[in-house]
């Protein structure tokens, strides 16, 4: 069980854990290149560099695209691998972010454990942090949003409800609710 006295290098190691073991599935499992449908569409849209859709096809998402074009900066892979890379990084981000909310909700482990490792490897949700997808930023996000209000509720600190309207403000960018 956890306390309030729980230092923070410990919370920090989990996450970290959860983080390398989530990305470490997503990378092995990313599909390497180019796709087809919605997914290869984004790909053609981030190696044109089209924020604004001229190809007819999901006209929104700008903070995905403008991520998916810093990930192009990355010195490996070509695009569409960078491109897919964006989701299994995020999606890494929203599994850790599950097993920290569920540590810090419960004090409990191994329930954060099995409740972040069900996440990682539900079928939609593994699904789309293999392919170039909106939905893994709009998820971390959104978990990041949730840990604000824990910790808001936690410390009663008005900075982490600040936060989290600008993570809401951000989110929004990507993906309506």
């Amino acid at each position: 069980s956890m306390n309030a006295t729980q230092p923070q290098s410990r919370l920090c190691h989990f996450y970290l854990l959860l983080l390398a073991g989530a990305l470490a599935l997503y990378l092995l499992s990313m599909a390497p290149g180019m796709l087809w449908q919605d997914s290869g569409m984004s790909q053609v849209r981030v190696l044109q560099r089209d924020l604004y859709g001229y190809h007819g096809l999901a006209l929104s998402h700008p903070l995905y695209y403008l991520v998916a074009f810093a990930f192009q900066l990355l010195p490996f892979g070509a695009s569409a691998f960078k491109t897919n890379l964006v989701s299994a990084v995020f999606g890494a981000l929203t599994v850790a972010n599950v097993g920290l909310l569920l540590r810090l909700a419960t004090g409990r482990r191994t329930g954060a454990i099995i409740g972040a490792v069900a996440l990682a490897v539900a079928h939609t949700f593994w699904q789309h942090c293999a392919l170039a997808e909106v939905y893994t930023l709009t998820t971390a996000l959104l978990t990041l949003e949730l840990l604000c209000l824990v910790q808001y509720a936690r410390t009663g600190r008005l900075g982490w409800l600040v936060l989290l309207m600008v993570v809401n403000g951000v989110n929004v960018s990507n993906h309506l609710m």
